[in-house]
């Protein structure tokens, strides 16, 4: 049938039986865009779109099945009736025609917002060559004037030629690009809508009527754009107090709100309002002026710019009297870019500049002469840049001079240069005068002067020199020293940086390593003779009283505390000739008391050249050994003893009672005889006395102690810590048990008891 003929019967409106002869009756497609191109109401079309799916369904509609559908009412039903009538008056429905047929025709606004660009939706089987002519399609990117960032991130993300290539390109297959962002999308947007319209592009921006803006200073502009977008004079004024003010913080919503006689609560309402019309899409082009002077303020300096720096390179790009607030700037910028916020003056702002990745900047700092100077100001070296690029830029771009920001991030990047507040100076002379680290201080200075130095030097050159430790004592300056591990010590007080590999010994190392080489506890005086030279007197004396590395075993003899804890009797006896080793043997054999230990000990220690000593006095200094346990709190002797009791019998009692045993042992031993020489004496005999030179006698001493020590080691109580301070014997030294020492036969688990001993006229002390 011919499709002009129309076949229409009017018997009945119910029961439609019209025929029509359409092309493509029975596609979707076609159909979905007959009815979004009808006209009709939002809930009508809903209405179609989900329950009929062709052109031929849609005749056969009547309204008993229309008023069955989901979501139509009598309103819809009459109104889809009313639309079915009247085409059918008009003798044909028209199918609609293709898209592809669309974009052969001249480009209008319907067929420009069909462009992938403008609807997002992609169109695959369209091509550049299958657009009108009046498209402009063919026209190159190189050809039209468009911004830097544009240009180059369509050329070379994009891999785009021509206009037509970005037209066929949804909005966000480009916004998906790199750097490419709304306002580059805008841009190109209005570049393809003039094309397409006229043929011909111009420059948004100098489309603008500059005349409805005031840029003549900043207070205009805010005044002149809150005119433009909200119409109450009111609101005008309340918006314009938002962006104009004085102080480092916006006005309150209450402050604001007393001022227009208003509630905290409608100023928020308003100024909400406000923001949403300053952003409106029919607003924001007014100020485009604005943004593109804002970016060349910003590209000018070298395309980085500190926040507080701002309203100054404003003031010289729009010629105004006077530079704005720098925190009203900020309320005013924040409100465009959404969660961004400009309240730290050093907060860094940018722009699209070749300056950023140019190496031109870097070859000036090189160059950079210090020998005349100690340090340049940024804003010296911000214009001697400026002329140096003027000179060698690549681009040809002139700089008057670079923004501070710019200068600092090129110090930043370059090695060996350091910016410390306005000035730009080398490593080495911020360390020596700026720096307050003290580690790296003190690594200037030993780096500096070649080799160790004496930590009084360090501490005198450092004051001189850094204001920062200007008050430094040599004493806080040893502390810092020690605590580092960037140093080692060279020699005493000397420090060199640990990277120099030195190798030195401490006193307590070098006194350790001396009585490893020799095998045996040694004399204080020993050790000395050996460390002369290297280490003084006192601080070997000092070293020796370090409790946690030495043991004083008694009579000035010391050994390493490990090792004296680790030796047996045994190997000490072995070192004995037959005949002491016998009598070491005697006295060390089974003991109910010490007495035969500790009279044995002060004899050895105490006789002369023929080996005899006073008996008065050898009985004297066996009590004052005791006693001088006793004024210690440490153990005297076991419970049965009668030198337990030390502090309850007369002196002289005692003595007769403790010593008349240990004697008489002695004297029926065969290794002592007793003789009357300007008193009593008691003496040892040949056998034991010939083969004893000075180091055996050590030896001999070294044994009686170790025996004496471990008899009161096993003595001390479990659970007990006797802790006192030290104190020295009257007339006879410690028998190995040092004061201040700790006996302790505790199991780990088992709790230990503290005991404190109150000293006769020394009142309470902790032992």
């Amino acid at each position: 049938m011919d499709k002009n003929n129309t076949t229409y019967s009017d018997t009945d409106s119910k029961q439609s039986t019209h025929s029509y002869d359409v092309p493509n009756k029975n596609d979707k497609n076609i159909f979905k865009q007959f009815v979004m191109e009808s006209g009709l109401s939002v809930r009508a079309t809903n209405v179609l779109l989900n329950n009929v799916e062709t052109l031929e369904a849609f005749e056969l509609l009547t309204e008993e099945s229309l008023s069955v559908l989901p979501n139509s009412g009598r309103k819809t039903v009459r109104e889809i009736i009313n639309f079915l009538n009247a085409l059918r008056l008009q003798g044909e429905i028209q199918a609609p025609i293709s898209i592809e047929e669309l974009f052969l025709e001249p480009p209008i606004d319907s067929t420009i917002e069909m462009l992938p660009i403008f609807s997002n939706k992609p169109l695959h089987h369209i091509t550049v060559k299958d657009l009108h002519p009046d498209f402009q399609g063919t026209v190159k990117l190189e050809d039209i004037n468009l911004s830097h960032r544009t240009f180059y991130n369509l050329l070379n993300q994009g891999q785009k030629e021509t206009i037509g290539d970005v037209m066929l390109m949804t909005s966000t297959d480009l916004l998906s690009l790199k750097n490419f962002g709304k306002k580059s999308l805008n841009e190109i947007k209005d570049v393809i809508r003039s094309l397409c319209r006229t043929g011909s592009y111009t420059p948004k921006h100098q489309a603008i009527e500059s005349i409805l803006m005031d840029y003549s200073s900043y207070e205009n502009l805010i005044s002149s754009y809150s005119q433009w977008c909200l119409k109450s004079k009111r609101n005008q004024l309340l918006i314009q107090s938002m962006f104009l003010f004085d102080s480092e913080k916006a006005p309150t919503l209450e402050a604001v709100g007393q001022q227009f006689g208003l509630t905290r609560e409608r100023v928020r309402q308003i100024f909400n309002k406000a923001i949403r019309q300053f952003k409106h899409t029919a607003n924001i082009s007014k100020l485009d002026k604005f943004w593109v002077n804002l970016d060349k303020a910003i590209a000018n300096g070298g395309g980085i710019i500190h926040f507080k720096d701002l309203p100054r390179a404003l003031k010289n790009t729009f010629d105004w009297p006077s530079a704005p607030n720098a925190y009203a700037l900020g309320q005013f910028l924040s409100i465009w870019e959404k969660g961004s916020t400009y309240k730290d003056p050093n907060d860094l702002i940018t722009a699209d500049c070749d300056c950023l990745s140019c190496e031109t900047p870097t070859d000036f700092f090189k160059a950079l002469d210090f020998s005349e100077h100690d340090s340049f100001h940024v804003a010296v070296l911000g214009s001697r840049l400026g002329a140096f690029c003027q000179r060698e830029c690549p681009w040809n771009h002139s700089k008057e001079t670079f923004h501070k920001a710019f200068i600092e991030q090129q110090v930043k990047d370059f090695n060996g240069l350091v910016l410390h507040e306005d000035l730009v100076l080398t490593r080495e002379k911020w360390l020596e005068t700026h720096c307050t680290k003290l580690e790296d201080v003190v690594c200037h200075v030993l780096e500096s002067y070649g080799k160790p130095m004496h930590f009084t030097e360090i501490a005198n050159y450092i004051r001189k020199k850094n204001p920062n430790f200007k008050d430094l004592s040599d004493h806080n300056l040893h502390a810092a020293v020690i605590r580092y591990d960037s140093f080692k010590i060279a020699d005493r007080g000397t420090y060199g940086l640990a990277s120099w590999g030195l190798n030195y010994r401490s006193v307590s190392t070098a006194i350790e390593e001396f009585l490893d080489a020799k095998g045996l506890p040694q004399r204080r005086q020993q050790i000395i003779r050996h460390l002369d030279g290297e280490f003084n007197d006192g601080n070997i004396t000092a070293a020796l009283m370090f409790e946690t590395r030495f043991k004083s075993i008694g009579d000035g003899i010391y050994d390493r505390q490990g090792t004296w804890q680790k030796r047996t009797l045994e190997e000490f006896i072995r070192l004995l000739p037959e005949t002491v080793a016998q009598f070491v043997c005697y006295f060390t054999g089974r003991n109910n008391t010490s007495y035969k230990l500790v009279m044995a000990y002060i004899f050895i220690r105490s006789m002369d050249d023929a080996g005899a000593i006073h008996l008065h006095k050898l009985k004297t200094m066996f009590y004052n050994f005791y006693l001088s346990r006793h004024k210690k709190g440490l153990v005297v002797e076991s419970d049965s003893a009668t030198m337990h009791r030390i502090d309850e019998l007369d002196k002289n009692e005692i003595i007769n009672l403790a010593s008349r045993r240990p004697l008489e042992s002695f004297l029926g031993s065969g290794y002592f005889t007793m003789f009357s020489q300007n008193g009593r004496k008691l003496q040892l005999t040949d056998t034991v006395l010939k083969p004893l030179d000075d180091a055996k006698r050590d030896i001999l001493l070294i044994t009686i102690l170790k025996a004496v020590d471990d008899y009161f080691s096993a003595l001390a109580p479990p659970n007990v810590i006797y802790e006192t301070e030290p104190e020295a014997p009257s007339n006879v030294s410690e028998s190995g048990i040092e004061a201040g020492s700790s006996f302790v036969n505790t199991p780990p688990d088992n709790p230990v008891v503290r005991v404190h001993i109150k000293k006769k006229r020394r009142g309470k002390i902790k032992l």
